[in-house]
């Protein structure tokens, strides 16, 4: 999308585009896959299912190894994107479950926060 609106000519389209299409494909689908192995790998190294083994260790370790393929000048940008879903959805979880008050613009403020977080370093 963002080719077309840049302009691009048609020897980018040609040459580049597919490649960079493909390699963000590889992003996504390894944070998706590698989720699912790293699920079974961590209940195999601790034995059982738990609190841990379920959703923090697997996500975190498939998000550190998809952001480790990506582009050099993408992974920040990157690691921004997939805290923001992660405190996005513990904030939605934590709404549902009625541990914490909805917040006026709550999502509005945590993406505001990270972006300023961001800027800053």
């Amino acid at each position: 999308m963002t080719a077309i609106v840049r302009k691009r000519g048609l020897e980018y389209y040609k040459k580049q585009l597919i490649p960079e299409i493909l390699h963000s494909s590889l992003f996504l689908s390894t944070n998706a896959y590698s989720y699912v192995a790293f699920f079974c790998l961590w209940r195999y190294v601790f034995g059982n299912i738990y609190f841990l083994t379920t959703g923090f260790l697997p996500a975190a370790s498939a998000a550190l190894l998809s952001i480790c393929l990506e582009r050099k000048s993408r992974r920040g940008l990157l690691a921004l994107y997939v805290t923001n879903l992660a405190i996005e959805t513990m904030y939605r979880m934590s709404v549902y479950r009625k541990y914490i008050k909805p917040v006026k613009n709550g999502e509005s403020k945590k993406k505001s926060i990270c972006r300023f977080h961001f800027n800053i370093n």
